[in-house]
Formats: C-alpha cells, structure tokens, sequence
C-alpha cells in the first residue's frame, strides 16, 4: 500500500501533462501512488497517461465517459486510492523533487497535525510569485478563519481521515444528499478539511502552480453565483451542527462579501447572460441577502455605503445600483 495517494484530475491538459508527471517521477521520496482522472478530455489527454502508466505502475488511470468537473474527477480518484496521506496534484502544476518528501517528514513527526501547507509558488507568464508562508502552526478553527480571507492557501497534503471527512457528511447530516452534492466544490472542501483538521502547519517542499490568463473564475458564466448557494448550504450546516461563533462570523462576513462582489459581477456583465440565466442568478443574489445572518456581521462593513444591508430587498439593489455605478464610472469595476 502507497504512502501518499496524488490526485489529479485531468481534462484536456496534454500540454502541460509530461512536466506535471515528470514531476513526480522525479521525487525523492518514492512511496507514493497517482491516481490520475480523465474527465473525458479530448486532446489526447488520455493516451498520455496511459503511456505514463505503462512505464512506472505507480501511475494509475481512470477515466470518465462524460465531463463534470474537477471536484468530482478527484473524488472518484480518492475513492480508488489508498494512501495514509492524501495530496493532489493539477495536471498543469508541478512538484519541486523534494516536495512530497518534505510533506511526509512533517506528518510523519507529528501526530496531532493533520494538514500540511507547501510552499507554494505562482508562475505566470515567466515570473514566479511565492504565496505567504505560515510562520507558526495554527489549530484548525483558526485555519478555517485564515483561508476565508485567503491568508493561507489550500494547497496541501493531509491525513486520509480529513481528506474523507467529506465524504463522511451524509449519514448524520442536517443536508440532504443532494444538498451535501450541491456544497461540494473545491473551495469549501477545503475550508472543511480546515475545521476537520487538529493542526495545520507549514512545510519547505515547494508545489508551482500555474496561472492562466483568462481563469475560470473570471469569465462570465451563469456558474459563478452557484458559491453563493453552495455557501448557504454551508452556513445551514455550520448552525446545525453548533459550530462556535469564532467560526460562524467569519464565514458570515464571508457570503456577505461574495454577495456584494456578485452584485458587481451581475451590475457588469448581467447582460451577457441569457434572461433565464439573469433571473436565476437574481434569485441566488436574493436569496444569499435573506439568509446571512446579519447579527454575525462587522459593524465596520455594514456601514459602508453599498456593503449595508438594507431593510427590503428592492432597497439593496438601488444602493448597490448606485455603488457601482459610481465604482464604473471611476473605472473601478471589474
């Protein structure tokens, strides 16, 4: 049995795909396995990894017929897999050869830390960028906090048992099945695994993450308001559940603050959207407005005009009509 299991989810990346796995051929720290996931690419994506495969058995392939994503491409490669520890790996990204050496050394030398942070470096058109390393280990509530705000990165290897904890949501969940399936993105799955997590800390081994122009989080899709909804489904579950306030606030302020830059999305390119795809994205904005639980709010945010919360719905809109407005003629809108 593989030490670490590497995920990879995989979809049409055969640019990148020979760097990437070359990568972890190269390790200095060999236990590992990759379970490696075509998410039906269609560039030849496939036949690659099965030529890796095919030279080093660690290398293992899965397929799927129909596209849905990367979540859920590394889902099925976690429910194959069967390392201790559990890392993931994009298919255009690459390890430093000591990454996953240096990863292990730091849970294998400390039981109670259950996720461990790599050094991680953002390469975009020949630069590299180094992501804030953390300077002291954090307890997994304050992680959670932490990586709301993007102070701490999600790139990380971790204890099967948090990878899983998941997975292990539905038979005593609050949430329907369907609704656990609706909160699932790689976002909050790692804000989970955070809160799951004994203790967080950092490693040396560097991971170079590569940034695209034209990232999927920019473009303009009806998809970008489905965190709003994934979010809600959150936040229900964190009030069942008895999640403390130290957790509940913060992640408040959060769907607050990705209400308010939807509102900017909608304002700027709403009319990009089909008419069924505007109205729904009105009824998500709506709905996120109604539900945040505005006792958990800072004072500071709500007072500023265009971040208040406003009595009836019809009045929000005005003032976050006007705010924009204003941020668009200023040239402030993105």
């Amino acid at each position: 049995m593989a030490k670490v299991s590497v995920l990879m989810a995989v979809r049409d990346a055969a640019a990148f795909l020979p760097e990437s796995l070359d990568s972890l051929l190269r390790q200095t720290f060999g236990d590992w396995e990759a379970v490696c996931v075509d998410d039906a690419s269609h560039d030849g994506s496939l036949a690659l990894l099965r030529s890796y495969a095919a030279r080093d058995p660690r290398v293992r392939v899965l397929s799927k017929p129909v596209g849905e994503g990367a979540f859920l491409a590394r889902q099925k490669g976690f429910a194959a897999s069967v390392g201790e520890y559990v890392t993931m790996l994009d298919a255009d990204d690459w390890l430093a050869p000591d990454a996953l050496e240096r990863a292990v050394a730091v849970l294998d030398g400390d039981d109670s830390c259950d996720t461990v942070l790599y050094d991680l470096r953002q390469v975009s058109a020949g630069r590299e960028e180094q992501f804030p390393l953390l300077t002291a280990r954090l307890d997994g509530e304050e992680a959670f906090r932490r990586s709301l705000t993007w102070q701490i990165h999600g790139v990380s290897m971790m204890r099967r048992s948090v990878y899983g904890a998941a997975d292990s949501r539905s038979a005593d969940s609050p949430l329907s099945v369907q609704e656990q399936q609706l909160m699932n993105s790689d976002e909050l799955m790692t804000q989970w695994q955070y809160l799951r997590s004994r203790g967080v800390a950092q490693c040396d081994g560097v991971y170079y993450y590569r940034q695209h122009e034209g990232a999927t989080t920019r473009r303009v899709s009806v998809r970008r308001f489905e965190v709003l909804r994934s979010a809600a489904l959150m936040s229900r579950y964190l009030a069942a559940e008895g999640a403390s306030h130290k957790v509940r606030e913060p992640f408040e302020q959060y769907r607050w603050l990705q209400l308010v830059d939807l509102c900017m999305f909608y304002h700027c390119h709403g009319r990009q959207l089909s008419p069924k795809e505007r109205s729904m994205g009105k009824d998500w904005l709506r709905e996120t407005w109604r539900s945040v639980d505005r006792g958990l709010l800072k004072k500071e945010t709500t007072a500023k005009f265009g971040y208040r919360p406003c009595r009836w719905w019809w009045l929000f809109r005005v003032q976050e009509w006007l705010y924009f407005t204003l941020r668009g003629i200023l040239g402030r809108n993105h």
